[in-house]
């Protein structure tokens, strides 16, 4: 007969079940304000996890709670992995007639088959071989529910939402809203606003920030399938207009902004948002520099709309539209990579604004945080 673990009872004022980024990142980030938390976890650390790089903006998240310096210096092992990618319908057709035929046949078998079909691969592994003996895979399974907080509770990282981890967006979405998650259980305990204030202010900064990642998401898929995909129906409205704010002008101009979002906007954004991700050459981007405007050429400078931009730059010049297209998608989409926890002090949201101070931790109205 099994035998019963006596629990020892407890009391606690915030209790946060998971400890992977974004819940341990809420814990420490309310611990240090001095609000009693409680971490519950159901794993030994290190778990198992796919996962192979971290955004710029990561540094500046984990400088906010001191840890920057430790996770530098721990000793991690510097990834340069060879990773199949395969069409999940394709592939799971191939591992399905493999046990028909072998019931014992595993995703090491499938592996090992089909890197026979990828010469390049092979020639890259060369004599490597498999450090654990397990091959594991990973899908895209896209989530996202309806809110993201309630009464009293807050959905944080993977619990809330995952998206095709394209560019390490897990990690960053996992932090960011396990910050967002601390500050908005610490503003209603000190008075800072109600807890549905809080509640809602949380779900509206992770709707927008699952948004932005999605829509990116989407553009690169579009550029690879050399399509246009239907996806109205994976963006809501309210979300993409919070997310997008600065780019709807551009795409659509002023006299449309406010109209309902159309499958023809996201396309157009989808195209606006491919550009980011244009192979960034120092020589050629030095001599485009060297031939036009340096506001042309700034991140400072305002978003130009492609009507603009054509009228500056002669389509037949490719290097320079790929060079100035790239900057002008990064003045929309850069702050996703390299900008940390200031981001949610320069987003407001009802009339809020995040105040990071430590001690402080909360939310104020837009305008009192400079009194601070």
């Amino acid at each position: 007969m099994p035998t019963e673990v006596e629990v020892p009872s407890i009391t606690t004022k915030v209790l946060v079940i998971g400890g992977g980024p974004g819940g341990s990142y809420a814990a420490s980030v309310l611990a240090r304000e001095g609000i009693q938390v409680t971490l519950l976890e159901a794993t030994k650390f290190p778990r198992y996890h796919i996962g192979e790089s971290m955004l710029p903006s990561l540094k500046l998240f984990l400088r906010y709670i001191d840890a920057e310096e430790k996770v530098k210096n721990h000793g991690f092992c510097i990834k340069v992995s060879v990773g199949i990618v395969m069409d999940q319908s394709i592939s799971t057709a191939k591992k399905t007639a493999a046990r028909a035929k072998n019931s014992a046949s595993t995703l090491k078998d499938h592996y090992m088959e089909q890197l026979q079909f990828l010469p390049g691969v092979k020639d890259l592994i060369g004599n490597g071989t498999l450090l654990d003996g397990n091959v594991r895979s990973a899908g895209d399974y896209s989530y996202s529910p309806d809110r993201y907080s309630g009464d009293h509770f807050r959905l944080v990282g993977d619990a809330g939402a995952f998206i095709d981890p394209f560019f390490s967006s897990g990690v960053h979405l996992a932090i960011l809203s396990g910050l967002t998650a601390a500050l908005t259980i610490a503003a209603p305990l000190r008075g800072h606003c109600t807890e549905t204030v809080a509640s809602d202010f949380y779900n509206i900064k992770s709707a927008t920030a699952y948004t932005r990642f999605l829509v990116v998401v989407m553009s690169v898929y579009r550029q690879i399938r050399n399509q246009s995909l239907d996806v109205l129906s994976d963006v809501e409205e309210d979300n993409f207009d919070r997310a997008f704010d600065i780019l709807r002008p551009v795409i659509q101009g002023t006299a449309d902004v406010g109209k309902k979002l159309s499958e023809d906007e996201l396309q157009k954004t989808m195209d606006f948002c491919q550009h980011v991700f244009a192979p960034a050459d120092n020589d050629i981007t030095q001599e485009v520099a060297s031939r036009f405007r340096p506001e042309l050429l700034s991140v400072a400078a305002p978003v130009f709309s492609a009507e603009e931009l054509g009228q500056m730059i002669d389509p037949e010049d490719t290097d320079a539209v790929a060079v100035i297209n790239r900057i002008n998608s990064a003045k929309v989409l850069g702050p996703m990579w390299v900008k940390g926890p200031a981001l949610m002090e320069n987003e407001p949201v009802n009339g809020l604004v995040a105040t990071l101070e430590r001690g402080k931790l909360g939310l104020v109205a837009l305008g009192e945080e400079a009194a601070l």
